[in-house]
């Protein structure tokens, strides 16, 4: 038989552990609701793009909803479907966004529909998390526009490709750093920026896969080099001939940095592609330092 205190002693613990006093357990953080906007399209059928906080887009035209994922862009904001991809950019004061369709290289290419939304002061569509630069360069060491010259180095063609090699130079009096891809547009013979370009980031010869891009530190008078690879070969776009539409000028933004420097280029770029490598110390495209 149990002593009386050890009952008493049970009884009491029992008291002090009563389920019904127990607070109800905190509920799980809600996820934000998605961020549903609707874009303006040429031939009449808006599209609704509703933007997850998982970085997921569901994309209504007309009756039809895709699906879609967030992928890597060289500008603005980009997600991939099975079939399709929509490319998001901010183009003055508008959201300017492209639907193509994706081709046999998992690059959008026929055009689907053009579609624009002015922001009026609005937040512009999430950009997706990127995984080109696993390394973060500190914001007090980056190197920004103001600060930088662009040039074209040299150009050669080589089996139906133009390789075009580009620097920016530091013309400030502080070492500055630069990390990744640069931001490009091409510009054509009107002074405006095409949209019918996709910027693939492709770390070529320099990066071997799965290598982390480093950092280029750019001393006073110092550059930091990278490509532009094009097609001069039409084929892959319906009604494409050669030579492709001219471009008379690259406008370039160094990564997280809104202003641009602009340089020069005498390119004729078909297949509506181009692809970009990494910054790199050396003009040598094997890589080098």
């Amino acid at each position: 038989m149990k002593p009386a205190y050890a009952i008493a002693a049970i009884l009491t613990l029992a008291a002090c552990t009563d389920p019904r006093e127990q607070p109800p357990p905190a509920a799980p953080p809600s996820e934000p609701p998605p961020q549903t906007v609707v874009y303006a399209c040429e031939g009449g059928s808006p599209a609704e793009a509703s933007y997850s906080a998982d970085g997921a887009l569901a994309l209504t035209v007309g009756e039809e909803t895709w699906p879609m994922r967030s992928a890597e862009a060289v500008s603005g904001s980009r997600w991939v479907g099975t079939e399709l991809e929509w490319w998001v950019t901010l183009d003055n004061g508008q959201e300017v966004g492209t639907l193509r369709r994706l081709g046999a290289e998992g690059v959008g290419e026929a055009v689907v529909a053009r579609c624009l939304r002015p922001t009026g002061g609005g937040v512009l569509a999430p950009e997706p998390p990127s995984s080109s630069v696993p390394q973060a360069t500190p914001a007090a060491n980056r190197c920004r526009a103001p600060a930088l010259s662009l040039e074209v180095v040299s150009q050669e063609g080589a089996a139906g490709s133009r390789y075009t090699v580009l620097a920016f130079e530091n013309q400030g009096t502080a070492a500055c750093t630069l990390q990744g891809y640069p931001d490009l547009s091409l510009i054509g013979p009107n002074g405006q920026a095409r949209d019918d370009f996709r910027f693939n980031q492709d770390p070529g010869p320099f990066y071997p896969e799965g290598e982390a891009i480093t950092p280029v530190t750019l001393e006073p008078g110092g550059r930091a080099f990278f490509d532009l690879v094009s097609t001069a070969v039409a084929g892959e776009i319906a009604g494409e001939t050669e030579p492709c539409s001219p471009v008379v000028a690259v406008r370039a933004s160094p990564p997280s940095d809104t202003g641009t420097i602009q340089a020069p280029l005498d390119l004729n770029p078909c297949n509506g592609r181009v692809r970009v490598t990494p910054f790199r110390p050396a003009a040598d495209p094997n890589r080098a330092g």
